[in-house]
């Protein structure tokens, strides 16, 4: 009797084991998928943010530059504002053609310029063409137009890349569903016996069941963790590797939600897993129950 005892326990702790690395893959490969959608987003809004026109401020007669700079700064879609001065512009001109036009021209023929970096939610087509028809000053800007271009591609590209990032994690949750459910139904498969005899006995649907799904449960919290600290893990050889930070690049929101529906996914999907499995061969005929 003692080597089908050995035996019966030797492939429950095998299938608790399998299931457990199962369930923290799964999750860790969930959890990566999450945190590229959240760098996608980092870093189109990074890369928003660095795009900047220049516009050329007046130099009428009672006009002030620094206060025009002032007023440009307070506009609630500006980021930051860049003043050069016209003797920084002559000076960045001379080290480009290798020779002073002042000395040539006698006089500086640059105008002071302010270099603008709007705010990434101001990026967009639309919000561009209100902005300048709200401004006058930016109705001139240099390099706009090229600039419109670029935004327009970008914002084409980044809603490609995201609906294709939506459609793998729509995939994947799908897969690590199945997954999980494989894996716990492993564990209660290999109980299914126990679960049987219990029944038999004139047990409860709830008593046979609590142990069984809370372990699911706790399984499928600590797979979820285990995959966050690989994860961190991670993040953290990419930055000791290449001396980058990514999580520098992660919008705080977005990444608290990877890292609250990772461990989510895997309570929600080993709890209604093991409550399917554990009906089944609570309700399952004897004679079938011998043939699986």
């Amino acid at each position: 009797m003692g080597a089908p005892k050995s035996k019966q326990s030797s492939t429950l702790r095998y299938s608790r084991l399998l299931s457990f690395i199962s369930i923290t893959v799964t999750l860790f490969m969930l959890g990566a998928l999450g945190l590229v959608y959240v760098l996608e987003q980092g870093m189109s809004e990074e890369v928003r943010e660095r795009i900047s026109f220049t516009i050329e401020l007046p130099e009428e007669e009672g006009s002030n530059p620094e206060a025009t700079v002032a007023e440009i700064r307070r506009l609630p879609y500006v980021r930051e504002v860049q003043m050069i001065s016209a003797d920084s512009a002559a000076h960045s001109l001379t080290n480009v053609l290798g020779e002073d036009p002042t000395k040539i021209l006698g006089y500086n023929p640059l105008v002071p310029m302010a270099k603008i970096f709007l705010k990434a939610d101001y990026t967009h087509p639309d919000s561009i063409q209100q902005i300048i028809a709200s401004q006058p000053l930016f109705k001139t800007a240099e390099g706009l137009e090229e600039q419109q271009g670029q935004w327009v591609s970008a914002s084409k590209n980044l809603q490609t890349i995201r609906l294709v990032l939506w459609i793998f994690l729509g995939l994947h949750l799908i897969v690590s569903f199945l997954q999980i459910n494989t894996a716990t139904g492993l564990v209660i498969y290999s109980q299914r016996m126990r679960i049987r005899t219990l029944s038999l006995i004139g047990a409860t649907s709830s008593f046979i069941g609590r142990p069984f799904i809370r372990r699911a449960v706790l399984e499928g919290f600590v797979g979820a963790l285990l995959a966050l600290v690989l994860l961190a893990g991670a993040l953290f050889g990419i930055e000791e590797a290449f001396g980058y930070s990514l999580l520098r690049l992660c919008p705080q929101i977005p990444l608290f939600g990877v890292i609250i529906c990772v461990p989510l996914v895997g309570v929600l999907v080993s709890f209604v897993s093991s409550s399917r499995a554990t009906r089944r061969y609570i309700h399952m005929e004897e004679g079938k129950i011998h043939l699986i």
